[in-house]
C-alpha cells in the first residue's frame, strides 16, 4: 500500500547526522587529487542512492513517509530526516548505518554524531541551521574512533516516544542487537 508523501517544511523537528572522514588532511597530503576525488565520488553515489530509496514503491511500503536529505562539503557529510515521525526516524537510522557501512567497505574511515531537534533547511538557498546540527557536530568532534555516537537528544526522543516506537527494532539499528 503506497502512502502519500508529505512535503518538506523549512523548519521542523528532525534528526541529523554529522559525519567526518578520519585523517582527511593527511589523505590530502599523501594522496593524489584523483584518488581523493574517487573516494568522495563513492560517498556521493551512496548519498544519492539513499535519497532515491524513498521513491521506490517497495521501499516506500516499509518506510512510508520516510525521507532523507544529504549535504556534503569537503570531508563532512550531513544527513537530515524530513521530520521526526517514526517512519522518518527508522529510515534516518538505516541511512546513517548504510552510509557508515559503505564508507568502511570503501576503506574510508568515518566518525559521526547524531542528534535531534528543531532544524531549518532551505535546500534552494542552502540554509541549514539549528541546535541539533551543532549538537551532532560537537558529539562527532568528541569521538576519537571510527564510529557513530548519539547525542542525549536521541535518548530523550526515544524516552518520550517509546509507546509509539518499536524499541527492539530501533535498538537493533542503533546497537546491532537481535
Amino acid at each position: 500500500m503506497k502512502q502519500t508523501k508529505t512535503k518538506w517544511v523549512p523548519t521542523d523537528k528532525r534528526f541529523v547526522a554529522f559525519f567526518d572522514i578520519l585523517g582527511f588532511k593527511d589523505l590530502v597530503m599523501r594522496s593524489s587529487h584523483s584518488e581523493i576525488y574517487e573516494k568522495l565520488s563513492e560517498i556521493s553515489k551512496t548519498k544519492k542512492w539513499l535519497e532515491s530509496l524513498s521513491k521506490e514503491s517497495e521501499i516506500q511500503n516499509q518506510i512510508g513517509n520516510g525521507e532523507i536529505y544529504t549535504v556534503s562539503f569537503s570531508d563532512s557529510v550531513v544527513i537530515f530526516s524530513k521530520n521526526d515521525d517514526y517512519e522518518n526516524f527508522k529510515f534516518f537510522l538505516v541511512a546513517v548505518r548504510w552510509l557508515f557501512a559503505k564508507a568502511i567497505e570503501n576503506k574510508t574511515p568515518m566518525k559521526g554524531g547524531i542528534a535531534y531537534g528543531e532544524i531549518s533547511i532551505n535546500k534552494s538557498e542552502q540554509i541549514y541551521f539549528g541546535q541539533a546540527i551543532i549538537d551532532a557536530y560537537l558529539i562527532e568532534e568528541d569521538v576519537n574512533y571510527m564510529g557513530v555516537t548519539a547525542h542525549n537528544s536521541i535518548d530523550k526522543y526515544i524516552d518520550e516516544n517509546k509507546e509509539n516506537l518499536d524499541i527492539k527494532y530501533i535498538e537493533g539499528i542503533l546497537f546491532d542487537c537481535k
